[in-house]
């Protein structure tokens, strides 16, 4: 009896350490959320709500100014918002949810870390998506921007003359590359939150095959034990 009670005050402590890393990334995901919407939304701010990812432009020869010719579609710039404020929801609701149990001492049930484990994965998926696409669209607008050798994608906004006066680009390679940062870290922290899932999706499985175990020596010492085969 003494041995498997130090057993179970093991297992205990191990779970809490587990619950309150997932806690921990959770909360970091949190965080992470302003360093994806606070900029991504004063860019569409500065830009009229026009959407620079996989836009381009052309220097206007008589002028010399810079304007755009092809604005892209409004839904990357969109989705990276929806996607932001999705991962917040889900993270301000497990971190409440695992925070319930940790203070109550007890944990989740098989089906809610299953589907915890379900939903980990798909935000996993959506950002390992969005993140790489955020970086292609902002290449293909610094690429219409760089024209010419003395101009750099960083420096762009003050150096380049605009055609259109009423946009506001100061700061537009800052604002990306905050967001970048953002879901990029973000991105590795969900990996990890699947990894934490999964490892205990694991251990609940291994948890009902010590019990279907311990169940048929029950059943064999009482002689109730049928095979099956």
């Amino acid at each position: 009896m003494e041995v498997f009670k130090a057993q179970y005050v093991i297992i205990g402590n191990y779970g809490n350490i587990l619950a309150l890393s997932q806690v921990t990334g959770y909360v970091l995901s949190t965080i992470l959320f302003f360093f994806i919407i606070w900029p991504m939304s004063n860019n569409l701010r500065s830009f009229n709500g026009n959407c620079i990812l996989f836009s381009s432009g052309q220097y206007d020869i008589k002028d010399q100014k810079f304007e755009v010719t092809d604005w892209a579609y409004g839904s990357s710039c969109a989705f990276v918002i929806f996607l932001s404020l999705l991962i917040v929801f889900i993270s301000i609701w497990q971190t409440i949810r695992i925070s319930i149990h940790l203070v109550k001492n007890t944990d989740s049930s098989f089906l809610g870390v299953f589907f915890t484990c379900i939903s980990n994965l798909i935000i996993f998926l959506m950002l390992l998506g969005t993140a790489p696409s955020v970086t292609a669209g902002f290449k293909i607008w610094c690429d219409s921007l760089e024209v010419k050798r003395s101009i750099t994608c960083a420096n762009a906004a003050l150096v380049i003359h605009w055609k259109d006066t009423s946009l506001q680009p100061e700061g537009f390679y800052l604002q990306i590359a905050v967001v970048e940062f953002g879901l990029y870290v973000t991105l590795l922290t969900w990996f990890i939150e699947n990894i934490f899932s999964a490892y205990k999706l694991l251990n609940y499985h291994r948890q009902e095959h010590v019990f279907r175990s311990l169940s048929r020596e029950r059943q064999r010492l009482l002689g109730d034990y049928e095979p099956e085969f």
